[in-house]
């Protein structure tokens, strides 16, 4: 349970109140009036929610047996792999009993673990307590949708801005369980997240906590009191699993480059053709991130078919922004005009790095690229004081710097095309231009940090190029 911070502030503000000596049952500055069972109730249940809050690693600790011993999972753990100390019944290779808990309760324990690992520390702290293995093994295909989303969410809050847990979650293994949410495919999710619920039922759920409404289904299932289709399903993985890769790859080389062995070039321009708004948002916000690290990937994915998506969004957002023009409404877009016109902005941010070397510059102007950001430029200059005023200043700056890479009748020389690197090493003692060894299904590869020729392998498609039956 969360921490109540009005309890906390009651017990503050008492506390302040009726300072000095409790040497009798009731405080001695405390009049009988003031004195009575309700209030002692509350206190004490002031002071059982502060306990809580005193020892977060113990709650998470809590958390993470009671997620391994839901459906027996802390059974199909593997012990001694170097990823957390064992400890109890791990050491002794005892059976860990199995706990039936509600996917309404996991899903919950989830959530409060997110809560949890906001803190960076907490975030180290669930590593030490061995939370990576029950983070995976949620995510697992086996595993109800919901839950493999939300452990994804919690592994993106862990690694966020924390290099030490992203070196601790790519070596774990995180990676390939990522993917596998990348490549979720629909058919089949909902009933799936069925599936799993009455199995948790069958095997000792209480009926009070199941519903007919959960009993009922077919082609959807239940998700926090709500019922998710499949596509809706297969989006929220995607989401998590792009969030959660975000949080990996960003400043950290190693992760970068295994992603790059692994197809993640063309997963990414896969994923910016989703049905999805928010999937496609996402997935060309890390593409414009790439293309930043290694601009000799921009030839592959112009290749791959990035810019289509692209097109895509900058027409629906200057259509969006014409009708707007035309009938204002007082509260300004709705959320969904307000997700292509955002998508829009990511789909400009990738275009503008991709204007960055010779070969994106003429695949934009081969596509007549600098008309359609003009259109976009210009409805949304003319849109009637817009509600999202910030976001639509940031998506005209975007056109407008756009319009004006293109507008010069010469791509720009490749000298001037450098990567942005940002790796940050996840220890003060590891220097930047060491070489990093990768491991992929097809053996190990090394790459020196900054080097080009070595990250493209000698291959002028780069590392991006995989097997077309990898996927």
């Amino acid at each position: 349970m969360a921490p109540d911070m009005k309890s906390l502030q009651g017990l503050f503000n008492w506390s302040m109140q009726f300072q000095g000596g409790q040497e009798r049952e009731k405080p001695s500055q405390m009049s009988d009036e003031e004195y009575n069972e309700q209030k002692m109730k509350w206190l004490a249940n002031a002071l059982d929610t502060f306990s809580q809050v005193q020892d977060p690693a113990a709650r998470m600790r809590q958390i993470k047996m009671a997620l391994d011993l839901s459906s027996g999972r802390s059974n199909r753990a593997t012990v001694g792999d170097g990823s957390h100390p064992p400890t109890g019944a791990e050491t002794s290779g005892a059976q860990q009993p199995s706990l039936a808990l509600s996917l309404e309760d996991e899903e919950a324990l989830l959530e409060e673990l997110a809560d949890w690992v906001t803190s960076i520390d907490h975030a180290r702290d669930l590593h030490a307590i061995g939370g990576l293995p029950t983070l995976l093994g949620l995510m697992d295909n086996n595993t109800a949708p919901s839950l493999r989303w939300r452990a994804a969410e919690v592994a993106a809050t862990c690694m966020a801005n924390n290099p030490a847990v992203q070196q601790w979650f790519l070596d774990g293994g995180l990676l390939p369980k990522l993917l596998g949410l990348l490549d979720a495919e629909p058919h089949g999710l909902a009933q799936q997240q069925q599936q799993q619920q009455q199995k948790v039922e069958q095997d000792g759920t209480s009926a009070a906590q199941g519903s007919s409404e959960q009993q009922q289904g077919g082609s959807h299932a239940e998700d926090g009191g709500k019922q998710h289709s499949d596509g809706e399903l297969c989006a929220a993985l995607q989401v998590k699993a792009l969030l959660a890769l975000s949080a990996l790859i960003r400043h950290c080389k190693p992760a970068l480059e295994l992603f790059r062995l692994e197809g993640g070039l063309l997963r990414l321009v896969n994923l910016a053709g989703s049905p999805d708004t928010r999937v496609q948002r996402k997935a060309l916000m890390l593409l414009q991130y790439l293309l930043a690290q290694h601009p000799q990937d921009t030839a592959p994915a112009v290749q791959y078919g990035c810019l289509g998506p692209c097109v895509q969004a900058l027409q629906e957002a200057r259509d969006v922004a014409a009708a707007a023009q035309k009938s204002p409404s007082a509260d300004g877009f709705t959320l969904d005009e307000l997700a292509q016109v955002e998508r829009a902005g990511a789909a400009l941010g990738l275009m503008n790095e991709a204007a960055r070397s010779a070969d994106g510059w003429q695949a934009l102007k081969g596509q007549k690229m600098d008309g359609l950001v003009a259109e976009l430029h210009v409805a949304l200059e003319q849109l009637p004081s817009p509600e999202y005023k910030e976001s639509v200043e940031a998506e005209q700056g975007l056109a407008s710097r756009l319009h004006k890479a293109l507008a010069g009748p010469l791509p720009p020389p490749a000298a001037a095309v450098a990567p942005k690197t940002d790796h940050v090493p996840a220890s003060r003692d590891q220097k930047p231009e060491e070489p990093v060894t990768l491991t992929t299904q097809a053996g190990q590869h090394v790459s020196q940090p900054g080097d080009a020729e070595a990250s493209q392998g000698g291959n002028k498609m780069g590392l991006c190029v995989v097997p077309e039956n990898r996927f």
